[in-house]
């Protein structure tokens, strides 16, 4: 048994592949094994993966057709021989201690998962979403369990910047869900979280994510909300759903209804504003079912009650810059 299993998943990632693996291979800790899924490349990828592999014999690859990386990383999974888990995608990196610090922070504590914070890299420009760092100033807390804080769940849902324990996934039989296109990683996330774990916040920016064009712009506007709609009705229909809390349930919706208003603050014309407010209405209808318990802090239901005062909010602002800019030319 090695002390870490890391798992990647592939598809046609030619471009950033290699700096991908190589931030993996010059992992200060050496006791990890590499696991790359080809999910049915058609590009270059795996000839560069089998290229790496020649030099450094922890790389094991293996193929499938494509079915999505939800069915490989539970491939991975299945495949995985270390005492903990850690999932990267293709087309990311990490620094290079972060499974040192993630592996040691896990012992130290005996936690289920490990959560650390997440770098969004903007071509040259890298923004920190201090996520991690901001729940811990506001908690005062870096060891929890979801039972006696459960506004955990707002946390990043990525898979990507948390260490899991493998116990932990194979004890509550974990997978990520096959079938649904996109949001595979909130689905897992709250499968997690149902099982109570024991988790441990890393504050510290690890894990570099691109930031491609694709990643929810604002030409996706008609399609972006219902997708999230969709994947919560999927979940919403599972056993594993319908046999957790109602509190549970709720927070579950509310943290999709969250992400919801996030992207509906992305409108950028009448058009796209409109297609968003139909998307939120979609889960303000899934409100309606609940009977919400006095006091119960939820953070979606907030944004969408206050969601006006901050268009109104960035109206002022875009115009009050752009008579700044005239006088400027003018003067």
């Amino acid at each position: 048994m090695c002390k870490i299993s890391v798992i990647i998943p592939f598809y046609n990632s030619e471009k950033y592949i290699k700096i991908c693996i190589e931030s993996i291979i010059n992992q200060s800790l050496k006791d990890i094994e590499i696991i790359c899924i080809n999910d049915g490349s058609t590009d270059n990828s795996l000839e560069i993966i089998e290229q790496l592999s020649l030099t450094d014999s922890r790389i094991k690859i293996y193929s499938q057709e494509n079915k999505g990386v939800s069915a490989a990383r539970n491939l991975g999974l299945s495949l995985s021989k270390g005492k903990y888990i850690y999932f990267i995608d293709s087309d990311d990196y990490i620094k290079q201690d972060t499974l040192e610090k993630s592996y040691n922070l896990a012992e130290e504590t005996n936690s289920d998962i490990i959560i650390f914070d997440v770098n969004n890299v903007y071509g040259e420009t890298i923004i920190s979403t201090n996520r991690v760092h901001d729940f811990v100033k506001k908690n005062k807390k870096q060891l929890i369990e979801f039972s006696s804080m459960p506004e955990i769940v707002y946390q990043n849902c990525y898979t990507v910047c948390k260490l899991y324990n493998k116990d932990f996934i194979y004890k509550n039989k974990l997978e990520f869900p096959v079938g649904i296109v996109n949001s595979e990683d909130t689905i897992f996330w709250f499968l997690s979280l149902f099982c109570n774990p024991k988790i441990s916040l890393l504050d510290e920016s690890l894990y570099f994510y691109r930031k491609h064009e694709n990643n929810f712009n604002s030409s996706d506007s008609a399609h972006i909300i219902k997708t999230l709609f969709d994947s919560y009705i999927y979940f919403s229909n599972t056993d594993d759903f319908k046999k957790t809390s109602i509190l549970n349930q709720i927070l579950v919706l509310d943290y999709y209804l969250r992400i919801s208003v996030f992207l509906w603050s992305s409108s950028n014309n009448l058009k796209s504003l409109i297609t968003y407010e139909k998307g939120l209405n979609l889960f303000k209808k899934e409100f309606n079912k609940y009977k919400i318990p006095t006091g119960l802090n939820l953070q979606g239901i907030l944004l969408y009650k206050y969601r006006y005062f901050y268009l109104i909010g960035k109206f002022l602002y875009l115009k009050y810059n752009l008579l700044r800019k005239y006088k400027e030319r003018t003067t």
